[in-house]
């Protein structure tokens, strides 16, 4: 069954608080009454870009979750932008977004939970990174530039929820570390690509990070810890990774990774091709709700070193900055040793 039979669509208007009309499109799974529905998740696009980037992920997303997930997406141009009204703004965005809300729970009941995935931002537009990896699959990335130029880039992907003011707040930080930040939600990546082989997101892993440039560091957050070292093991051009949850529950969606052989995505028989270079394993139980530290830790135990474990309860970018200055001291001892 394809996706488009799997969902329905609406195509209308939202009129903003200051009275413009967006152009919006609604993808639920099939069969979802507006009754049913628990959950609108609002897919704000990076401008300059439109929501015809989004619409493929929205699809498979709808598709993939079934009626049983109670979601429904809404994806809408923003000010200014494909086929919705007015001009262009950081304070129109927010408009934008916030008229989106008021909307969902006009229609859905003041009850409906709104998850918001991304953000719009005028003001540093020309940080958005569009890079194509294949044909009808890119990575939607935030580029942050340090002061000073810096050869050293941070790959950073934030949790499947969404990237959000947090995370961009990271990444600000660690670019004023002295590193380039490439960051962005995976999600939105995973769910053109899928149903991802691990060739499949090996290449296309490869075709990032020789757009993005050497060398590289992978930061991947909660469950996108999975994809991250997944990705990692069989990308030699990632210098080294960082994850901070639950690794193995993260390749779990059966619609996102391919099961012809669901054993070979098991990280525990992948991780000891990521050394020699170097890894840390951070678990953080604020993030991790009622999951426990012994899967992540198995998988830490069963590689090899040089690598680094730790439990903390909030990673802020103090942490991850000590992390990647470990990782590159544990790079540079490495490439000693080996001339």
């Amino acid at each position: 069954m394809s996706d488009r039979s799997a969902t329905a669509e609406e195509v209308f208007g939202i009129l903003t608080d200051d009275e413009l009309a967006l152009e919006a499109t609604l993808v639920r799974p099939a069969g979802l009454t507006d009754q049913e529905i628990r959950l609108v998740q609002l897919w704000v696009p990076k401008y300059p870009l439109t929501r015809s980037s989004l619409l493929p992920a929205a699809r498979r997303e709808a598709a993939g979750a079934g009626t049983s997930s109670r979601a429904v997406n809404l994806v809408f141009d923003l000010r200014g932008s494909g086929e919705s009204d007015g001009v262009p703004s950081d304070e129109g965005f927010e408009i934008d977004v916030g008229s989106a809300r008021e909307w969902a729970k006009e229609r859905f009941g003041s009850q409906v939970a709104i998850r918001q995935l991304g953000f719009p931002d005028l003001g540093e537009a020309d940080r958005l990174a569009a890079l194509p990896l294949r044909s009808g699959v890119m990575a939607e990335l935030y580029r942050y530039d340090p002061d000073k130029e810096s050869e050293t880039r941070v790959l950073y992907f934030s949790g499947y929820t969404g990237f959000g003011r947090d995370d961009d707040a990271l990444c600000r930080a660690i670019a004023q570390g002295g590193y380039t930040v490439y960051g962005g939600n995976p999600m939105r990546y995973l769910l053109m690509a899928a149903p991802l082989t691990l060739e499949t997101l090996w290449e296309d892993g490869a075709e990032l990070a020789d757009q993005i440039g050497r060398p590289l560091y992978l930061i991947a957050r909660a469950f996108a810890a999975g994809p991250g070292l997944a990705m990692a093991v069989g990308v030699q051009s990632i210098n080294g990774v960082i994850v901070t949850g639950p690794a193995q529950e993260g390749l779990a969606a059966l619609d996102l990774f391919s099961q012809e052989n669901p054993a070979r995505l098991m990280l525990t028989r992948q991780i000891k091709k990521l050394a020699p270079r170097p890894s840390v394993f951070l678990w953080n139980s604020d993030e991790a709700t009622n999951l426990l530290p012994g899967g992540l830790r198995r998988i830490y135990d069963l590689g090899e070193k040089p690598h680094l474990w730790g439990v903390v309860s909030q990673i802020t970018a103090p942490i991850l900055l000590n992390a990647l200055d470990w990782l590159l001291t544990a790079a540079q001892q490495e490439e000693t040793r080996e001339g």
